[in-house]
């Protein structure tokens, strides 16, 4: 029961029933994810598609990210050009992070020894590899797609959009063997790249949280209070699923006192009374700007690892069947290494880490700000 409902307060039947409208844990995280994934793409999709053009352009094509975005938008202009076969990758994609995120938090959760611990960043990265598995059966045909829409001609080869694509593809690869072109090398960069992408945004988190909570500190208490907030873990995505269930605070403002909580509350430090709306407004723009920063930061360190990777996947799955390009993986990496060694297989690394930072920030700051109204609708249907 929480403050100040009394047992006649409210009929128990319409407790019942209210409670019942609460979405349950599984279910807000795959609509965050959902949004999630949106900004991810949206923000992200033109420097994606100079990426790919780069990667799959013939050497000498483009004499690097500036000239291949001029020419993109003087041949094809912004929307027929930058955001061509945007469609594709925005179903995938936020069907893709949300899947992501939910397996995710699942696995994670498996993994808690207790409740009342930080799970070590070695289980973040187990959980952000078995997300990585599952993820790639979604994007692997997605991306299959948005590569061949990407790719210079596709407005004249594929003039009625991603339908037509995967029609052809259907029909001339061998249907499902077709739209599975490059799942293996999709995996290959999701596993590796998922576990890295979730165990340093949870790293960052943990230790900017720990700078926080000495900064909330003053702004709870005062300054020159006379007792220091009592030492909490440090929390990160690994406790969003508990946190959403949770009092946004967990503070005692009969005693003065910040409470220690358990491992069924939010471990941030509790705001007293008198400094309340201060400390809720410190809360939500310190967290936001901790999102943007892990984000961004996490989703260029990952690209950073596996673009050759990702540049050979873009040569397998934009190779046409019986073309040279029509290899497995390795040989991918032999035949970019002796076309043009690291500058082929970095491709497209300034489009992918100039796109990183903003998409990826703006893809948790959606998960933050969507988990957080989720929570919030759900403390006023009770």
């Amino acid at each position: 029961m929480r403050g100040g409902d009394t047992q006649g307060d409210r009929n128990p039947h319409e407790l019942h029933q209210r409670r019942r409208r609460e979405l349950p844990t599984a279910a807000r995280e795959l609509l965050a994810g959902f949004a999630a994934g949106a900004a991810n793409v949206t923000s992200g999709y033109p420097f994606d598609t100079v990426k790919v053009r780069l990667q799959s352009a013939a050497p000498g094509q483009y004499r690097g990210a500036m000239h291949c975005l001029c020419t993109i938008v003087q041949q094809e202009g912004v929307r027929r050009g930058l955001f061509r076969g945007l469609s594709s990758p925005l179903v995938g994609g936020t069907a893709e992070t949300g899947i992501n995120y939910l397996v995710y938090s699942r696995v994670l959760d498996a993994l808690r020894p207790d409740h009342s611990s930080a799970i070590p960043l070695t289980s973040v990265a187990v959980a952000g590899a078995v997300a990585g598995v599952a993820l790639s059966f979604v994007l692997g045909p997605t991306e299959l797609i948005k590569c061949r829409m990407q790719q210079a001609g596709s407005a004249a080869r594929y003039p009625d959009g991603p339908l037509q694509c995967l029609r052809e593809i259907v029909a001339t690869e061998g249907g499902l063997r077709g739209l599975s072109r490059g799942l293996g090398a999709t995996m290959a960069r999701e596993v590796p790249g998922n576990a890295l992408f979730f165990a340093v945004y949870e790293a960052l988190r943990r230790g900017l949280f720990g700078a926080q909570q000495q900064q909330q500190t003053t702004l709870a208490l005062g300054p020159g209070a006379g007792e220091p907030l009592t030492p909490r873990p440090v929390p990160g995505l690994t406790d969003l699923a508990v946190q959403v269930d949770a009092p946004p605070y967990g503070s005692d403002v009969d005693s003065g006192k910040c409470r220690v909580n358990s491992g069924t509350e939010t471990s941030r430090p509790g705001p007293l009374k008198q400094h309340g709306d201060d400390a809720t407004r410190y809360n939500w723009v310190t967290e936001a700007a901790i999102a943007v920063f892990c984000g961004g930061t996490a989703g260029t360190l990952m690209w950073a690892a596996v673009l050759p990777i990702d540049v050979a996947k873009t040569r397998l799955q934009t190779a046409r069947p019986g073309s040279k390009w029509d290899v497995r993986l390795w040989s991918h990496w032999v035949m970019l290494w002796r076309e043009g060694g690291l500058a082929s297989l970095y491709a497209g690394l300034t489009p992918t880490l100039v796109r990183a930072f903003p998409a990826n920030a703006c893809q948790w700051l959606a998960w933050e700000v969507v988990m957080r109204g989720l929570h919030d609708r759900g403390e006023r249907v009770k």
